[in-house]
């Protein structure tokens, strides 16, 4: 991640500066980095919900738990082939947050267009979370 450096602008540095984060800090710290990118993301998120950041986080958060707890919810143990489908449903939800941890850099210098991708995770929470209606309305599993 050494190449972090290069991508903060003089407003960014500027505002990292009285946390005592630099650009170094997070060259050297992935966590640190995933955890910027993450902010990032989340003060772009206005693009996502029509300017409404709060709403976009609240979006995701709740897309992301619908389709990891879905099956506690329902109450059924899953079969085999039940617990596969929720399994690629779950990491159809957590490809893009994993996305943004392993390519901090590019979601750091690209967070203006990276929130983007994010609309992948509320689509799979969406479909969980439609899964999950009609398995408790009709009592089975999708």
């Amino acid at each position: 991640m050494s190449g972090l450096r290069r991508t903060f602008s003089a407003p960014e540095q500027a505002m990292l500066a009285p946390y005592g984060i630099t650009s170094e800090m997070l060259a050297h710290s992935r966590v640190l980095a995933a955890a910027y990118a993450f902010a990032k993301v989340a003060y772009m998120m206005p693009i996502m919900a029509w300017g409404a950041r709060g709403v976009g986080i609240l979006v995701l958060g709740i897309s992301v738990m619908v389709a990891a707890i879905s099956p506690a919810i329902s109450g059924r143990r899953l079969n085999r082939e039940h617990r596969t489908q929720w399994l690629l449903l779950l990491g159809a939800c957590l490809a893009v947050p994993v996305w943004y941890v392993v390519f901090a850099e590019h979601t750091i210098k690209h967070a203006f267009f990276m929130v983007r991708i994010i609309v992948w995770t509320m689509a799979a929470g969406g479909i969980a979370a439609t899964g999950l209606r009609s398995r408790l309305h009709f009592g089975r599993w999708m």
